[in-house]
């Protein structure tokens, strides 16, 4: 991986560089060079800081893929007005909680659970795709500079690039109230922008006995695992209860409650 950016701005290259020393990674000039001679001559995954978004990520083949706290905002304005939020509900979500979110992805679930647990509690993020976690961190500066209501949402957010079965075994019990996956389905049920950004890049990893287990010993309250008909079978299997269906039965929350 390397890191460039879009132009020859001093500002862009400033913050380029001090994103190469943060993560380690090779700084490159960009002059005039397209992102397919760096793909050829330099590295097929590419980091590109600029204006628009703050940063975006190639990889030789695929799309573009950046953060943007679409769905997020849209939440956070009905949760400030009063509103409910089925994930809030699902998960028994209340102020001053700890909320462990272990397929972090683009962030949406985490920051809605933010803005629930409020300044008392706390969210901790686990994302193993790398450009993702990477993608999502400096995402979330980028935007809490620009939008003054997402500041202490992100203020309280606490994000680790790590499989999240090896995180697990290395909790504590009852590091949290609430545990919360949403694995990648292999079958999307969902056409939204934010998920076919990232169905590049994301980690296909399924839950197993081990992450039931560990999650379990990890949290307080109660295990929330967002998945589908198959998975619904199984997890039934394993003590849990559906909380929420989708009025088409796309997919479901199945939860643990302790």
């Amino acid at each position: 991986m390397i890191v460039t950016t879009s132009s020859k701005d001093e500002r862009l290259i400033e913050k380029a560089l001090l994103f190469s020393e943060e993560y380690g990674m090779p700084y490159r000039v960009r002059g005039e060079k397209s992102l397919a001679y760096l793909y050829e001559t330099e590295d097929p995954q590419v980091f590109v800081v600029n204006h628009s978004r703050g940063l975006s990520y190639y990889e030789e083949g695929k799309s573009e893929a950046f953060f943007h706290p679409n769905m997020a905002f849209h939440r956070l304005k009905n949760l400030r007005q009063g509103g409910t939020d089925m994930l809030a509900a699902v998960c028994g979500l209340e102020p001053g909680m700890t909320f462990l979110d272990g397929t972090l992805g683009l962030a949406s679930d985490a920051l809605t659970a933010s803005c629930v647990v409020g300044e008392g509690g706390r969210v901790i993020g686990v994302e193993k795709s790398l450009p993702l976690y990477i993608l999502v961190r400096e995402g979330l500066k980028f935007y809490a500079e620009r939008e003054p209501e997402l500041r202490g949402v992100t203020a309280r957010m606490e994000l680790h690039h790590a499989d999240n079965l090896d995180f697990l075994r290395t909790a504590e019990d009852g590091c949290c109230d609430v545990l919360y996956f949403d694995f990648m389905f292999q079958r999307p049920v969902s056409a939204s922008f934010g998920i076919e950004v990232i169905r590049n890049y994301a980690a296909y990893d399924g839950i197993t006995e081990d992450h039931i287990r560990e999650a379990v010993r990890a949290a307080k309250q109660r295990v929330v695992v967002k998945t589908d008909r198959e998975g619904h079978r199984t997890l039934a299997e394993l003590g849990f209860d559906c909380l929420k269906e989708t009025p088409h039965g796309d997919f479901c929350y199945m939860g643990y409650i302790k």
